[in-house]
């Protein structure tokens, strides 16, 4: 079944320095303020803090801090507090809110990449949150699949005001390599059935498909099998009678020979 969570607070922070913060709203959040004022730094924290490996931009106003923090609550369950430095590297996540991590010693350290058999990433972490962890997606038209990352579905739902005003639909990246995955992306988002059953009809498809060239295989043995062993039989009895008129000619030169050896002993 469904589950989710929401974004509660964002900070920045350094143990000298004043905290900066945004506290968000319930569900729908509109970052709106004049040119100049943090919006495209604030998204960019966001992903930073949701999976993305590139570090938020360097601005004047950002020298001296060391590391975010973001506090998300799993609706009508627990609170974490997601930290990671500035600079980039891992994360360390605080089963409590954000104002109480230096007061638990439940610490989860994740690791920033992806791994399909590591659980101690933070997709893994992010995704078993939601119930989306070991989904299936569809990359191309001949049936392979790619393991739901976090990367895929966290664009969806943090959206910049270039995306926005565009024409196209912000669900595609309009990039053909990834076109089939995400469209597939949303028929499971919106149908919650993901494309793991495809790798049993392709299998079976494959199945098929060798039984049979397996078939044809065989036939082709059997054919050449009967053509070899009957042109085999055919020489072998040319053989025969060409042996048997050798020898029956070197018969006839021996008694010849014979006859000439009694003239010569004669004469």
């Amino acid at each position: 079944m469904w589950k989710w969570y929401i974004l509660n607070e964002l900070r920045i922070s350094w143990e000298w320095l004043k905290d900066s913060s945004i506290v968000f709203k319930k569900w729908l959040n509109v970052i709106s303020w004049p040119s100049d004022t943090w919006k495209s730094f604030i998204l960019e924290c966001i992903n930073y803090m949701l999976w993305s490996s590139s570090n938020p931009k360097s601005i004047t106003e950002l020298e001296g801090y060391e590391y975010i923090r973001l506090e998300i609550e799993v609706i009508n369950s627990k609170i974490y507090t997601l930290k990671r430095d500035l600079k980039g590297g891992d994360y360390e996540v605080y089963e409590t809110n954000i104002n109480n991590t230096e007061n638990t010693s439940n610490i989860i350290k994740l690791d920033w990449k992806h791994n399909t058999w590591k659980e101690n990433t933070i997709s893994f972490f992010l995704l078993n949150l939601c119930n989306l962890n070991n989904k299936k997606l569809r990359k191309n038209e001949r049936w392979d699949t790619i393991e739901l990352t976090y990367r895929n579905i966290s664009r969806l739902f943090v959206i910049d005001e270039n995306t926005i005003i565009k024409d196209s639909s912000p669900l595609l990246s309009w990039q053909q390599i990834h076109e089939t995955s995400e469209k597939n992306l949303f028929k499971f988002l919106i149908t919650w059935e993901d494309d793991s059953y495809i790798k049993k009809i392709a299998w079976a498809t494959v199945i098929s498909n060798r039984k049979w060239k397996l078939d044809m295989l065989n036939k082709m043995i059997k054919k050449l099998w009967y053509e070899t062993n009957y042109w085999s039989k055919e020489v072998k009895e040319d053989k025969k009678d060409e042996l048997k008129n050798i020898n029956y000619n070197i018969e006839e030169l021996n008694k010849k020979h014979d006859s000439l050896n009694e003239n010569f002993n004669k004469y």
